[in-house]
């Protein structure tokens, strides 16, 4: 399988030490261009999870761990077999899904870890990982619940996506009146609320829609987010 019938989804290439080849951030939130793809090295692949491919992955380290979240919690319809467990694919729930590690079950075992937003997975064809089950063309994978993390990690990450986002609803950005220098700030004070730059980008895309006359296009709102944040 080449780069070029990985279209859909965003990827990157990565190193045997499963570690980019390439500065990828921008790639957190575009899909990368054929020509861009063609000229990558053809090593492993990396695919970018979250919104912008639409994909959040459960990793787990032991079969045990996979079938006990099969059946308490949820099947998939996407499974990949990597070197020590497995990957289950779900579709992203369009709101922002932050990474986490060893996530406990209720007894306080921990059972698997997060890629969504700002995350990355190692995939097929990259050895040994090997796709076990793939749905149908016309079936649509399971949506993330957020359920399913625990309560206290659920609170933490609300808590600061609504605040900022709860913030900037007092901001309006109108064209010919400092359109721009609102629209900054709006994404400065997602920045300063302690989103990470996914995080961020999402909110202000929302915000964009109801707060910017007229709303800006995607790509000056990634702009935007993009120089808050150097």
């Amino acid at each position: 399988m080449t780069y070029t019938q990985w279209y859909r989804w965003s990827v990157i290439p990565v190193g045997a030490d499963k570690r980019p080849l390439i500065p990828w951030e921008r790639y957190k939130t575009e899909i990368a261009t054929v020509e861009e793809l063609r000229s990558w090295p053809r090593v492993n692949i990396g695919l970018v999870c979250g919104a912008v491919s639409r994909l959040v992955v459960l990793d787990f380290e032991s079969r045990d761990d996979a079938v006990w979240f099969w059946t308490s919690r949820a099947r998939a319809r996407m499974i990949c077999q990597t070197r020590r467990g497995f990957h289950f694919y779900y579709q992203h729930p369009g709101e922002p899904v932050r990474n986490a590690v060893k996530v406990q079950d209720e007894t306080g075992r921990p059972r698997f870890d997060v890629r969504a937003d700002g995350g990355y997975v190692l995939a097929p064809p990259s050895e040994p990982y090997r796709w076990i089950l793939m749905p149908a063309k016309s079936e649509v994978l399971p949506v993330f619940k957020r359920e399913w993390l625990p309560e206290r990690s659920r609170n933490r990450e609300d808590k600061r996506i609504h605040d900022g986002a709860k913030y900037i609803e007092r901001i309006r950005a109108i064209s010919g009146q400092g359109g721009h220098n609102e629209t900054y700030r709006a994404a400065c004070s997602l920045r300063d609320s302690g989103l990470d730059k996914a995080d961020a980008l999402f909110c202000l895309l929302k915000w964009n829609q109801t707060n910017a006359e007229p709303p800006w296009s995607d790509w000056e709102i990634r702009r935007k987010i993009e120089e808050a944040y150097k």
